[in-house]
């Protein structure tokens, strides 16, 4: 009797640990994205691109230098006031992983700060970067004056 009450509640806790349902975020799942070989075939609109798609994902990208070129600044500008809802950007060695939405603009603003330290992604997480379109506008008036590109 007793070997019946040991396998009952062995049975019992093992078919309960199986069928429990753990409550997921919405924005819970992780896209790989930015291999070598994804930079040497795609630019930094294909990847707002694919964030766009990717609404409630997080992407994590591996680290790439040079990647974000100076033509690629004029329309990144362009974007920076966009609201539409993408997934936000994670370095693949990141220890901390931040699920909520980011916006095209948000993620292009990175992408020039990409640009700006001469390697993608420039910080960990896309979502700890705090910037203002003010300063961007200001910096690229200046890089251009210095560069002799006006």
């Amino acid at each position: 009797m007793r070997r019946l009450a040991v396998l009952l509640l062995l049975f019992i806790l093992t078919y309960g640990c199986t069928q429990s349902q753990v409550a997921v975020p919405p924005a819970s799942y992780e896209t790989i994205i930015g291999s070598p070989s994804y930079y040497e075939t795609h630019n930094p609109i294909d990847l707002l691109d694919s964030l766009r798609r990717l609404p409630h994902s997080v992407c994590l990208v591996a680290p790439a230098n040079d990647w974000v070129k100076e033509y690629h600044i004029p329309v990144l500008i362009g974007l920076l006031d966009c609201n539409d809802s993408c997934a936000n950007v994670t370095a693949i060695y990141s220890s901390f992983t931040d699920y909520h939405k980011s916006t095209i603009g948000h993620e292009a603003a990175f992408l020039i700060l990409g640009f700006r330290r001469g390697k993608y992604p420039p910080i960990m997480n896309s979502t700890h970067m705090m910037w203002s379109k003010q300063e961007i506008l200001q910096w690229w008036k200046e890089y251009k004056e210095i560069h002799g590109k006006e």
